[in-house]
């Protein structure tokens, strides 16, 4: 026992070396501490030798507890914290003074912390390097990028907000971060911008809606923007969650929670998602909540893809709504509380869709003014006639499930298994 004593003490003393008081680093030693554990119980079962390492570097922990739905979560709304941390080694430290000289002595691969600071707005630059904070700091940042900028990451940043406009602008990420302002992208081209597990919570148009009308903004590019969107929160406040201008859009697995104008006389018309005359969307695994509406293209769209998606409590009655629509396809969606799937329609002056394919969702279809769909097969709701199964889905979240993962169909439950691919109908 001596020899795991000494070991054991190791472990802590490495970990107590990155404690600090911010809640971000705990959750990320979570996962540190649960491992020791494990290897300490190993030790003393005299089970094979564990192979695992825990050398946390000092340094910025990188990450953020993010929400995630997940049936076997607990507590009243089924939330489970999963935590991305992983420890980045700081290769040199700025603070608001010597932000700038840093970022030009930086080579490729280093990362830079910041002290806590408003850093005001970055113009960016093409080193591929990472800027995130010291453990336990705030550092504000806004970004003014253009052609020539790319390579880097931003992690962990606070007060974000700002633009992005050219198609030379190529590989940056922003992750783990704290938007308070709008983040808006223009003519991209194929630039491969992600946004990962970041906050854009209670963000609003301003007074007479005279500022950006969204949170997340892809506009005015050339062929495929190339941005994506993934795991983030996007709740409150009445600018739209994203606004989809250009093609070339992936949102994956993000919750939109009560997005919605403020009351009947805003001038915000507030949406989730909205796509403005464009298409080639990928929006999938996503969880919409208590908003005006889910995803809604009032102005022709065509070629999406719109699967696995939840929608709940949303004030239109539709998880998606297509105007004047080409080929998109909408499957294995769940629409709860008997909103539609689907609403297809057209204004006067746009031409009616044709090609949509709605297939193996959870919620049944509106269409109006001589609009249709091409396939219309295998959606769950009640009264459903013809190739469509008319009943009621049970869900493993019981009857009014609060996460994305407790509207999957429960052991014998109508449309279990019998979706066109084999899979469950709603979302797998």
């Amino acid at each position: 026992m001596t020899v795991l004593a000494a070991k054991t003490r190791d472990i802590v003393r490495k970990l107590q070396r990155t404690v600090t008081e911010s809640p971000r680093v705990v959750a990320g030693l979570a996962v540190l501490i649960f491992a020791a554990i494990g290897t300490v119980l190993l030790v003393s079962s005299h089970a094979a030798t564990p192979t695992a390492s825990y050398e946390a570097e000092s340094g910025a922990l990188s990450g953020n507890a993010s929400l995630l739905g997940d049936a076997s979560a607990s507590g009243s709304s089924s939330v489970k914290f999963s935590s991305t941390a992983q420890t980045l080694t700081c290769s040199l430290h700025a603070t608001t003074a010597n932000f700038a000289a840093q970022v030009t002595a930086a080579t490729a691969g280093q990362v830079i912390c910041l002290a806590s600071g408003d850093y005001g707005t970055w113009t960016g630059t093409n080193k591929a390097i990472t800027i995130t904070k010291q453990a336990g700091a705030t550092a504000n940042m806004d970004l003014e990028l253009t052609n020539g900028d790319a390579n880097f990451t931003i992690d962990g940043l606070s007060g974000m907000g700002g633009t992005m406009t050219g198609n030379t602008i190529k590989n940056i990420t922003i992750r783990n971060s704290t938007f308070s302002g709008a983040i808006v992208m223009m003519q991209l081209s194929n630039a491969n911008v992600l946004l990962d597990n970041n906050v854009h919570n209670n963000i609003d148009v301003g007074s007479g809606c005279t500022g950006w009308p969204a949170r997340v903004m892809v506009s005015e590019s050339t062929g495929s923007a190339g941005v994506t969107v993934t795991n983030s929160l996007l709740s409150g406040g009445n600018s739209d969650g994203i606004k989809i201008d250009s093609d070339g859009v992936t949102v994956i697995g993000n919750q939109f929670i009560d997005i919605k104008e403020k009351n009947s006389n805003d001038c915000a018309h507030t949406d989730s998602i909205q796509f403005n005359g464009a298409g080639n969307a990928i929006i999938r695994n996503n969880y919409f909540r208590g908003g005006s509406d889910g995803i809604v293209a009032f102005d022709t769209t065509y070629t999406n893809q719109i699967t696995n998606n939840v929608c709940v409590s949303l004030v239109r009655g539709a998880c998606v709504t297509l105007y004047s629509d080409r080929n998109s396809v909408v499957e294995h969606n769940v629409a709860y509380g008997g909103m539609d799937a689907l609403e297809i329609d057209h204004k006067s002056a746009d031409p009616v869709g044709s090609g949509t394919i709605f297939r193996n969702n959870i919620g049944g279809l509106s269409a109006a003014n001589g609009s249709t769909v091409s396939v219309n097969t295998k959606n769950l709701f009640s009264g459903a006639s013809g190739t469509n199964i008319n009943g009621t889905p049970t869900y493993v979240g019981g009857t009014s499930p609060t996460t994305w993962e407790g509207f999957k169909l429960a052991a014998g439950s109508a449309g279990k298994g019998a979706a066109t691919d084999g899979l469950d109908v709603g979302i797998n």
